[in-house]
């Protein structure tokens, strides 16, 4: 990341996700959406759920990739203090470059469900990216992350992008791990199967983890081993 040309900011930031409105008219919608969604197809075993009691916004959720269900999973395992002032990051290239007229008319609805923005993992483009995060944290708001950069075909851990260790010491918040289990055989993943299908009901496991922070004397690769270790661990 660093030393690397980067190229000019692709999506400007946009505030309207994170407005008073938009948070009011959330608290109508989640809880429908994600109980019921979870209660259909995700049935969950939520664990952990005392590391979330003494959580002050802003911090950074981050989730261990199976499934393209796993933000919608990790909404719905959550209490509403916390995910009425939660953002997810959403790959730029799956949702908003993508020339499927449903995603492309879903967006705004996304966009004040979850809410979503863009977040591009091509290379020389991740600076941006970093930038509306720290906006969004500006705002007091929490963002969750997947930081293996994509899901896993395997089901097993990956290592995580060094963008990790970035996000861990600039944003200068807490970081609380979370660790997915069978989202995949709710949404499966790999090249085998289409990127957007209907799920199927499967029980699944969502784990919070203790809050940490990172050490900003750490390198970013460092720090990037550091977060890697505390979420293997939880």
């Amino acid at each position: 990341i660093e030393g690397k040309h980067q190229k000019q900011i692709r999506y400007p930031f946009n505030p309207k996700p994170f407005t008073l409105f938009r948070i009011f008219l959330r608290g109508f919608m989640q809880p429908i959406f994600f109980k019921v969604a979870m209660f259909l197809y995700a049935p969950a075993q939520v664990q952990g759920v005392e590391h979330l009691k003494n959580i002050q916004h802003p911090v950074l959720f981050f989730s261990n990739h199976l499934s393209t269900a796993d933000g919608a999973v990790i909404y719905g395992a959550l209490p509403a203090r916390i995910r009425l002032r939660l953002a997810a990051a959403s790959a730029s290239d799956v949702v908003y470059e993508n020339d499927m007229p449903w995603i492309k008319y879903s967006r705004g609805f996304l966009e004040l469900l979850f809410p979503i923005f863009p977040f591009v993992r091509q290379e020389g483009q991740v600076k941006s990216s970093f930038v509306y995060v720290g906006r969004i944290i500006d705002r007091g708001f929490s963002v969750l992350l997947f930081p293996e950069g994509r899901t896993s075909e395997t089901g097993q851990f990956q290592s995580l992008k060094q963008g990790a260790g970035l996000l861990g010491i600039e944003m200068g918040v807490p970081i609380i791990p979370i660790k997915l289990a069978d989202t995949q055989k709710v949404i499966p993943t790999g090249p085998e199967h289409p990127v957007f299908q209907w799920p199927k009901r499967h029980k699944v496991t969502v784990t919070f983890g203790k809050q940490f922070t990172v050490d900003p004397g750490l390198s970013y690769r460092e720090a990037t081993s550091f977060i890697e270790k505390q979420m293997r661990a939880v």
